[in-house]
């Protein structure tokens, strides 16, 4: 049973991307006790994106990957309506079923330690994080499919993984922004109709096309390794912007 001290309300905590970056960093030289490369820290941000759903704004109680609660790990939890997508049928469940019970933090920098090292610790994550340390985000994203991180299309999510990676790095290779305590305010970015179009290309995507399976996906707790046979992921109901360039222009809000 879940202990009911350590509850939480499933509440957002929005953060700016520049925030999220540096909660990140700080989090890697906490864990690792050295510096991260521009590359990691992109191949990490750009995937988080796509899974949390814009960034922070929908990471409830902190938590960055979605991650499921068990009911001996120690951790908060928090509980929110979700879905399952199970041999390619999505089964919905409502609290307090256990489906719904996801990890919780109180605070940012706490739940990033904790995402990183569900990343680096697993064994059925062997593979893909050595890419992460490597900073090549199409071999993370394939090695992730292996070991069922995701259900979507493998193609559609690299794309993704890749132009966001590839987004990243053009913001900040001038800059050392990002390893800087965290500031209060980010400075948003802007795209043109040309990085627009290339974006589309990118993730093969048409303007009006939904991407939702790209995020909030929930990641079983592989302490459970049967549930990642049946490929079993969950995803957070979010109310998503209706075209793949306002979720795009968002995420670097």
């Amino acid at each position: 049973m879940w202990d009911q001290s350590k509850f939480l309300e499933p509440i957002c905590y929005p953060m700016t991307e520049l925030e999220t970056v540096q909660i990140l960093h700080s989090a890697w030289a906490t864990l690792f006790n050295n510096e991260p490369s521009i590359n990691s820290m992109a191949v990490l941000f750009a995937q988080w994106c796509l899974e949390v759903g814009i960034g922070a704004k929908y990471a409830k109680c902190y938590n960055f990957g979605n991650i499921k609660s068990s009911p001996n790990d120690g951790l908060y939890w928090t509980n929110f309506r979700c879905n399952e997508i199970i041999s390619g049928k999505e089964i919905w469940f409502n609290p307090p079923e256990d489906a719904c019970k996801f990890r919780a933090f109180k605070t940012a920098n706490d739940g990033a330690v904790n995402y990183l090292k569900f990343l680096s610790g697993r064994k059925s994550y062997a593979n893909a994080w050595s890419q992460v340390i490597a900073g090549n985000p199409s071999e993370y994203s394939h090695q992730l499919k292996l070991n069922y991180y995701y259900s979507a299309s493998e193609i559609l999510y690299t794309n993704g993984v890749v132009s966001l990676f590839n987004r990243f790095i053009s913001k900040y290779s001038n800059t050392t922004s990002w390893q800087t305590p965290i500031t209060a305010h980010d400075t948003p970015i802007d795209f043109t109709p040309e990085e627009i179009a290339q974006i589309q290309g990118q993730l093969g995507l048409s303007l009006d096309s939904q991407i939702q399976e790209y995020f909030a996906s929930s990641r079983i707790d592989q302490e459970n390794d049967h549930l990642a046979e049946d490929e079993a992921s969950a995803f957070v109901p979010l109310e998503l912007p209706k075209s793949l360039w306002g979720s795009i222009k968002n995420i670097f809000k």
